[in-house]
């Protein structure tokens, strides 16, 4: 699920510029960051608004840690070889109707990683969100 997640990822936020050209990076390490780290190495990205053709992106604890050129991979991290993939921006699914986190997770096999519930009893909503406080799918609003 992780990988079909970070293949999805949504991309809020790319430092200005850093995808226009390719720079350099060298990715801190695990000591520095303190977590898991996979780095997409030498894909197609997509960030919402460009396309660039070659890119690695490191993503550390569930979060996009650098985006640049030839980011050498922390000791411990697992790589994707990217070559031939593209990598976009999660979608986001604004109208859904749901009862239960299955749904989440099944929605995140689709790349959406965000979801607007339209409508749902607030007694249900109240238990699906302390249960899921750390969601394995979607995010929900």
């Amino acid at each position: 699920m992780a990988r079909i997640l970070a293949w999805s990822l949504l991309l809020p936020v790319l430092a200005a510029g850093a995808c226009a050209e390719r720079q350099s990076a060298t990715a801190p390490s695990s000591s520095e960051t303190g977590g898991p780290a996979l780095l997409f190495d030498d894909v197609r990205l997509f960030d919402g608004e460009q396309v660039v053709e070659r890119a690695d992106v490191l993503v550390r604890s569930g979060r996009i840690a650098a985006v640049g050129a030839r980011i050498e991979a922390p000791a411990g991290a697992e790589v994707i070889a990217g070559a031939g993939h593209t990598l976009l921006p999660g979608l986001i699914d604004s109208h859904v109707h749901f009862w239960d986190e299955t749904q989440l997770a099944a929605a995140a096999v689709f790349g959406v990683t965000t979801v607007l519930v339209m409508w749902t009893s607030p007694q249900i909503a109240a238990a699906l969100k302390a249960k899921l406080a750390t969601p394995a799918g979607a995010a929900w609003a």
